[in-house]
């Protein structure tokens, strides 16, 4: 095994299409001491049971509030070794007004 690895992944779009797939990628990047990081764009107003229960499983998460994620989580001086996102263009563009369907799952 290499380095511990910072491994971000994203929830909408990424998490949500498959959680038991994620969990266990999770529980098996754990394993081998990787530190795994949740980033979404959401607001933390819009939290749901799903992503509370990727982000019990993650070490950190953090709700961008529709601003880009790179550079979010850089001003926080975390640079992330691996992104794992449906969705690239949101790592380095804020979203503005656009607002991720909703989990049925509230």
């Amino acid at each position: 095994m290499g380095k511990p690895l910072k491994i971000c992944i994203d929830y909408d779009g990424t998490y949500t299409e498959d959680p038991e797939l994620w969990d266990a990628f999770i529980r098996h990047a754990k394993k081998q001491a990787h530190h795994l990081i949740c980033a979404t764009m959401r607001y933390e107003s819009e939290d749901s049971k799903n992503l509370q229960r990727l982000s019990m499983q993650c070490h950190e998460t953090h709700f961008t509030g529709r601003r880009a994620k790179g550079p979010y989580l850089a001003a926080l001086g975390i640079t992330p070794d691996i992104w794992i996102d449906d969705n690239p263009c949101w790592i380095t563009n804020d979203a503005g007004d656009y607002v991720p369907a909703q989990d049925n799952d509230n």
